[in-house]
């Protein structure tokens, strides 16, 4: 039975490159070459609306603060307290960005990027509540390594909040 089927497969395939060879012309009439001429369309984006502006400039406000809130500075003491601050301003970035309020269709990708940017606060925050644990057991190594995770998450949710404002700024532009 196996046997069979093999034939069957090759014959069509053989008619099809024979076909091929042969140019596959036969007795089939050419038909004139025709022209087509397609007038250019231009489309315009709406105007943005003001919702749509007061959302943008609320998600530049917000990615703004969280900049001045969550990044330490050099030469200030890394205390508890220093690390609540950065704990806090990182984990206010998904309610601040819900309190901008619904966005349009066309700013949705923005809004999209913008909350896995608040995610990614997120992670920064947890990692600072890491960190602030592993100091009162006064391990180094582990310290370090939870400030490097908080560094590393809030600098790339810094990095989606800014993608997010150039998305939002093509779609409404």
């Amino acid at each position: 039975m196996i046997l069979l089927r093999r034939p069957a497969v090759l014959v069509p395939s053989a008619l099809l490159l024979l076909t091929a060879a042969c140019g596959g012309q036969g007795d089939r009439p050419t038909a004139a070459a025709t022209s087509t001429t397609v007038a250019a369309t231009t489309t315009t984006k709406p105007a943005a609306t003001a919702a749509e502006l007061a959302w943008v400039e609320g998600l530049t406000a917000l990615r703004e603060r969280l900049e001045e809130r969550t990044r330490p500075q050099a030469g200030v003491a890394l205390t508890q307290a220093k690390m609540r601050e950065f704990i806090a301003a990182s984990r206010s970035c998904t309610p601040s960005l819900a309190k901008l309020g619904t966005p349009s269709p066309r700013l949705q990708q923005a809004h999209r990027t913008a909350q896995a940017g608040c995610r990614l606060y997120g992670r920064s925050a947890e990692s600072w509540v890491d960190a602030g644990d592993w100091m009162a057991v006064g391990d180094v190594d582990q310290i370090q390594k939870h400030l490097n995770a908080a560094s590393e998450h809030g600098g790339n949710a810094h990095n989606r909040l800014l993608v997010a404002e150039r998305q939002a700024a093509r779609a409404i532009g």
